[in-house]
Order: C-alpha cells, then structure tokens, then sequence
C-alpha cells in the first residue's frame, strides 16, 4: 500500500541546486510539519511520502476504573476524543503536543520531555496515582506498563491504534536515485527501520533524528550526516532542518 502527497504546486519555482526534504511520518503529522517548514523556508520542495498510516481500533474502555491516563503521542488522544472522559482527569504526556491535546479534551495534562524514558521518571517522580492506563498504538517503545508495574504503579496498557506499513511514493523513491541532496527529518525508530527496508542509496542523504534511538538505526550506513535534534521535539527538529538547508544551500551556492 502506498500512500503520498506532494507539495511540488506550492514549490515550483525551487532552484533545481537546492535540497529537497522528504517527509515520512503519517500523513497529517507530515502535512502539519510540512506546513511549518514552509513557514520558515517557502522556497524548499518538500515530499510528503508516509512509512506508516494509522487506523484507529475504536478501544472500549471505562476511564472512570482508572486515577491517571498515560499517552506516548498525540495518536493515543486522538483514539479516545469519544469516549467519556471524566472531568479533569489527570494525564501524563510525552510532550507539549500530546499535552495540549489531551488538555483540549478535558485533562489535567503533566506535560513530559518528548521521549518515554523521561516520561517514566516524569511518573515515578508524582506520589502514586493508583490505576494508570497507558493508552498507545501496537508499536511502542519502552514497555511503559511494565517499567511502572515493576516500580510499584499499577499500570495497564490498551492498543488504540495500529501503524500499518507504507511504501515510498514513486516520486520520494526517484528523489532518492537523481541523488540530489535529500534532508530527512526522522521522529521513530520504527519510521527509521521502515526507510532502511526501502533499499534507497542513502549517500546524498541529510538525517535529522528526534534521539538517539532514532539514529541508531544509520549508524555505519553512509549518509551526509546524522543529526541529533538537541532536544526531542519538533522545534528542535525544525530549527535543525533549518541549518542543515542554509548550509547544504551554501555549499550549492556559485
């Protein structure tokens, strides 16, 4: 199944010298991000060409059995936003998106640094909560329930999501093999296995990775460079974005 947009309407007058970014989040984190690229570099031609595509499962589940409610992406919120939640109910949140989501619905929402080790200590940090529940997708990193279970927190976990595999678009697939310097920005190690299995030559290739779990996957692959946002959130990772465009563009410069 493959799955893509291209934004090359918006980008047509991009200097064919400049780099290209290519997205590979799900569609609408891809087109949310891609929209505050543009913000900050109109002239970049960006391909939207997603490695995973979320479906939601529709969970049944008593919110009310629970004292605090874990969510490790703003997915997690998403596949809840119909079920009856109590009044200000607390949560813990990965990060500042996750957290205003899930305070958009109603929760008391502790806001995490943007990965789950840190959420983990963020938890163990509070007095106890009583029954928690962490609601997630099929793939998720940290075993979350069982840190906390094993910590003395009484923890479940619900899947609300499945993140179903993708091809690249036929159009990222070509960006690959003109081999023009390609920028791309990477916020799960799955979505980093995922491009890995692809076969793409990845020489002209510009990594920017959410943590170091993300960039692990390229390490001995021979890529331009591999970046590490300095902080695991899409600020980070768009100011990083930025730097590596103005100095790929310098190098192309005449």
């Amino acid at each position: 199944m493959t799955l893509g947009v291209t934004l090359s309407d918006m980008t047509d007058n991009a200097s064919d010298t400049l780099p290209e970014i290519v997205l590979t989040r799900p569609e609408k984190e891809a087109r949310d991000f891609s929209d505050r690229i543009l913000s900050r570099l109109p002239e970049v031609k960006i391909i939207i060409s997603p490695l995973i595509t979320i479906k939601f499962t529709k969970p049944k589940v008593d919110l009310t059995a629970y004292e605090g409610i874990i969510f490790t992406s703003s997915n997690g919120v998403e596949a809840i936003k119909n079920l009856s939640i109590p009044q200000n109910m607390p949560c813990f949140a990965v990060g500042p998106k996750t957290a205003q989501k899930a305070s958009e619905l109603g929760f008391l929402a502790s806001q995490g640094p943007g990965n789950s080790d840190d959420l983990i200590t963020l938890i163990l940090s509070r007095p106890s909560f009583g029954r928690l529940l962490h609601i997630s997708g099929e793939h998720t990193r940290g075993n979350i329930s069982k840190q906390l279970t094993q910590a003395g927190h009484s923890c479940e976990r619900i899947v609300a999501y499945k993140q179903e595999t993708l091809s690249l678009t036929t159009e990222a697939l070509d960006a690959f093999k003109r081999g023009k310097p390609l920028i791309l920005p990477l916020f799960s190690p799955r979505t980093a296995q995922l491009l890995i299995t692809q076969n793409v030559p990845l020489e002209q290739s510009y990594m920017i990775a959410l943590s170091e779990a993300v960039a692990e996957p390229f390490k001995g692959f021979n890529v331009s460079s591999l970046t590490v946002a300095k902080a695991p959130n899409s600020d980070s990772m768009l100011n990083d974005l930025t730097r590596t465009f103005e100095y790929i563009s310098s190098l192309e410069a005449p």
